[in-house]
């Protein structure tokens, strides 16, 4: 396994992707420009009464309580926009972003607006924020947990907003900070008076003065606005057809400005590095802790803003291939936080090397999960990816194939020759496969078969492994993975099917 350390360098680009749509015929024609951009589903839920579900206007003076009518209409009409996901379960597209734009909405007003954590905020107003959100979109991937999520950082931006713009610039001015702002009438009195209180403690001012030193740290900021990493590769992928979008470039693309260049000499200068070989991953100086680790991506990584990258043999996944780990890729694993399938390929290229040491590589293969998990491509695709890297075997070998259906790990161990598939789900009582994983090993068992020149069975077999430890809480799923993938490889015997 071949490591580099190079600087972060990706992309911005200006063009957006165009979905098809099944649209109302009643629209203006404003709203018809912006449809063309959506995929809609009709909804069968009743209407709620736009009193639950949005925002009603006043009659105050200045911007108020905003209600979005365009999604109001359509909540009335029963029809929801379908948010789309790229490969690495970003939300991208035009329904995406009117989706958090609406949950801004939402937020502000409905949230009081006190010096609380989210987490002490009452369950009614969020489950109220997730059911107005619900009917008007169909969220897919990540459900009410990724729109509450988007909620609480809407709700911590607004009341950064409100401090920055409105509040410490007048520090002096009582009157200016006995009103609400004009700009946000909703607000009230009450409310406004206890939070400029609360911000104008000795506590927040030192809180504020130590998130300002951090955030003057920060030496390479992008250029997207809402748009995000996950726009920019959308965009990328649709003028860039067949081209690879690495994490490098996005950082680059995402500091240009619209002629292509970097404004900023710091950012620029950055931009040029010269990648740094770090060689062979055997003779790299790897921290031999957690703790180390930790302490070299904030020394070394962080600082000289640069990322880790692996170049994966083909003989772990049937091909070569490159992956990047972001700082906060290693950070977010030492934290036990939510992991993606760059994390887990590079633990399976670890494991790879400990079937090696055993001489087991004949006894198990791997699968990339970046190329069969949800949005990887169709199922048609994934099928064929699969099929082929079962025909690089004599058919004795087991794999082992994570597979993400959507912000969830779980972990399928395919037996060619006997067309026999185990399953493992850490979810406490999940125990059903994801249908699209099923279509995917079953076409694939298809063509394997028609490439040995064997009939085979209708099915493939499918057994749910009853032993499988549970997961505590929601972001463990991927640790389990491949903390099960260590325990199967660990026994000479493989003997997985009887524990």
């Amino acid at each position: 396994l071949s490591v580099k350390m190079v600087s972060q360098q990706q992309t911005k680009d200006s063009a957006s992707k165009k979905l098809g749509i099944v649209a109302p015929q009643d629209k203006s024609s404003k709203e018809m420009k912006s449809s063309k951009k959506m995929k809609f589903a009709s909804s069968s839920a009743e209407t709620e009464p736009t009193s639950q579900t949005t925002i009603s206007d006043d009659s105050k003076t200045g911007r108020g309580m905003s209600t979005m009518p365009r999604v109001v209409k359509r909540k009335l009409q029963k029809v929801r926009p379908i948010v789309e996901y790229n490969k690495m379960g970003k939300g991208i597209g035009q329904a995406h972003i009117e989706m958090q734009s609406y949950i801004g909405v939402l937020a502000r007003p409905r949230v009081p607006l006190v010096d609380k954590k989210w987490s002490q905020i009452p369950k009614d107003v969020k489950e109220q924020i997730w059911e107005a959100v619900d009917m008007a979109f169909v969220g897919g991937q990540g459900g009410k947990k990724s729109v509450l999520a988007s909620a609480a950082k809407k709700w911590k931006d607004f009341k950064s907003t409100l401090t920055r713009h409105y509040i410490l610039p007048y520090t002096n001015d009582k009157e200016k900070l006995s009103h609400p702002p004009e700009t946000y009438k909703f607000i009230e009195k009450a409310q406004g008076d206890a939070f400029v209180a609360s911000r104008l403690s000795q506590d927040f001012e030192s809180v504020h003065s130590q998130h300002a030193q951090i955030r003057e740290k920060l030496e390479y900021n992008h250029r997207l606005s809402q748009k995000g990493y996950a726009g920019l590769e959308d965009e990328l992928e649709e003028t860039m057809p067949g081209v690879e979008i690495d994490r490098s470039t996005l950082w680059k693309r995402a500091r240009q400005d619209k002629h292509g260049n970097i404004p900023d000499p710091k950012v620029a200068k950055k931009a040029k590095l010269i990648v740094i070989e770090v060689g062979d991953y055997s003779n790299m100086e790897a921290p031999s802790s957690l703790k180390s680790l930790c302490r070299y991506v904030e020394t070394t990584l962080l600082p000289e803003d640069k990322i880790l990258e692996f170049k994966i043999d083909k003989e772990v996944f049937g091909s070569d291939r490159d992956t990047f780990l972001l700082p906060e890729d290693i950070t977010q694993f030492a934290g036990m936080e939510e992991i993606g399938a760059s994390v887990v390929a590079v633990y399976m290229r670890h494991l790879h090397d400990v079937l090696k040491q055993a001489k087991m590589c004949s006894m198990v293969g791997f699968i990339d999960p970046a190329t069969v998990s949800a949005n990887s491509g169709t199922v048609a695709e994934r099928s064929r990816l699969v099929a082929t890297r079962l025909q690089k075997t004599d058919g004795e070998q087991i794999f082992m194939m994570p597979y993400n259906p959507g912000r969830h790990w779980i972990l399928m161990i395919v037996r060619a020759k006997k067309e026999t598939v185990y399953f493992l789900d850490p979810l406490p009582g999940h125990r059903v496969v994801d249908e699209e994983a099923k279509n995917i090993v079953n076409s694939a068992k298809k063509i394997y078969n028609s490439h040995i020149g064997r009939a085979g069975r209708k099915a493939v077999i499918w057994k749910t492994l009853s032993g499988t430890p549970n997961q505590p809480s929601s972001v463990e799923c991927g640790y389990y993975v491949m903390r099960f993938m260590r325990d199967i490889i660990m026994d000479p015997s493989l003997a997985f099917e009887n524990k």
